[in-house]
Parts: C-alpha cells; sequence; structure tokens
C-alpha cells in the first residue's frame, strides 16, 4: 500500500520526506552582518549543515516514480518551503502532494491567512494539498482551527488538520 484514502476520498501518498529548517535561508530578511555571522558560524564550522541544505533540491528533482511524493513542510521551517517552491517549479504537480503547516507565532499573531499566503507564495503553488495546525497552542487552537476552515472554505487547499498535539484538545 503505498497511499491511504481520506475521509473526502484523496489518496494521499503514506511516505514522503519532511523537509526540515533549511539553514541557509534561516536569515534571508535580516542585515548582511548578520547573515555573514551566522553563515560563518553554522557553515564554514560545520560541513553537514551545508550538505545537508544542499541535498534538498537534488532529492526533490531526482524523484522519478510514478507514484505521488509527499512533501512535508512548515512556514516555521526556515527556508524549507522556497527552496521546495524552486524544486517543483518544473515537476508535474499532479505527482506531489504539499503539506505545510501554520506555525505557534502566527497562532500567537492570528496570522492564519496571511501565513497561508505566504507558504503559499512561497511554495509558488495555487492549492496546498494538506494544511496542518503545527503544535496546537493552547489557547489560540480554536481561533486558529475557525480562521484555517476559512481558508479551506475558499478552496485554498484541499485537506485540514492538525499535529503533534501532546496534550487533550
Amino acid at each position: 500500500m503505498y497511499t491511504v484514502k481520506l475521509r473526502n476520498g484523496v489518496e494521499m501518498p503514506v511516505l514522503g520526506y519532511g523537509s526540515g529548517i533549511v539553514k541557509k535561508f534561516k536569515y534571508i530578511n535580516s542585515s548582511k552582518k548578520i547573515e555573514l555571522k551566522y553563515y560563518i558560524r553554522n557553515f564554514l564550522k560545520d560541513k553537514k549543515q551545508w550538505k545537508a541544505d544542499s541535498s534538498l533540491p537534488k532529492i526533490i528533482k531526482s524523484y522519478n516514480h510514478p507514484l505521488p511524493f509527499l512533501l512535508d513542510t512548515s512556514i516555521s521551517y526556515a527556508g524549507s518551503e522556497e527552496v521546495i517552491g524552486k524544486s517543483i517549479r518544473k515537476m508535474d504537480r499532479d505527482n506531489i502532494f504539499i503539506t505545510t503547516k501554520v506555525g505557534n507565532k502566527e497562532q500567537y499573531g492570528h496570522a492564519v491567512k496571511e501565513a497561508f499566503e505566504q507558504s503559499r507564495k512561497k511554495l509558488g503553488v495555487d492549492t496546498i494539498d494538506l494544511y496542518l495546525m503545527h503544535w496546537p497552542v493552547k489557547g489560540e487552537y480554536i481561533d486558529t482551527w475557525k480562521r484555517m476552515e476559512e481558508i479551506f472554505l475558499r478552496g485554498g487547499y484541499e485537506r485540514l488538520a492538525y499535529a503533534t498535539v501532546t496534550y487533550t484538545i
């Protein structure tokens, strides 16, 4: 079994690639001084991280299989949405299942809609296949969920859910 059928009939791949933080882009909107300092501290000293960050586009572009490819990212994973977006631009979108998440900062700031639009823009897609609430924030998750439902009803994404729940909600 390579996919699982969701309640709405959509087939979702059971295996995928979790992008994590691409440190290379973490301080992309910071001053040049901060970018340089971070670059020196993290990449000249840590060649493994540089290789890991550089491998993400290669992994995505080398995927050559008839089964859908699940890519998991988050607005909180600095840089990974941009890297994924650039990597999938010339790929068949029907063969890619994109999952991204709203982060805690956006839940506290009630900026769910803005975060969604930012993720969609960085990924370079019209729709996101699965939009998750990453680490539901106590006292905020109900409002966050309502905002996610509003985006869903507008047709911004196909499915919504929550992830990484460590307490009873």
